[in-house]
């Protein structure tokens, strides 16, 4: 987790304590993609000392969305995103990603726990 200072206080500005998450930065470059997947988050649930269905993700854009660029969880495909936008979605829930555009696509993705999110 050797995220900039600023990712790090983006982070505990939005209530997360270091205890309480496991982050970092996802770099798309131009024509790759993530196939269809469901995360098994070993490291966050090690980290955090929880089963990995007591996790949750959040996905935060941190650049704007640029033509051919999409995230998609189950039946839902997200596009025209703002830098900040923020997503959550289960750990169980099956996702992917593709960056058929021209820009580098930067995404924050924090695995929190469940209970952490429901008490806060």
């Amino acid at each position: 987790e050797n995220l900039p200072k600023e990712i790090i206080k983006y982070v505990k500005e939005l209530g997360f304590e270091k205890n309480q998450y496991h982050a970092y930065i996802n770099v798309q470059k131009p024509g790759k993609m993530t196939t269809l997947h469901q995360d098994n988050q070993n490291y966050a649930s090690n980290k955090l000392g929880v089963d990995s269905k007591d996790l949750n993700r959040f996905l935060v854009f941190l650049t704007d969305w640029n033509m051919g660029e999409n995230f998609c969880v189950i039946d839902e495909c997200i596009v025209n995103w703002k830098s900040g936008d923020c997503y959550t979605f289960d750990t169980e829930d099956w996702h992917w990603g593709c960056n058929a555009g021209y820009e580098t696509k930067y995404t924050l993705v924090i695995s929190t726990i469940k209970e952490v999110i429901n008490n806060g």
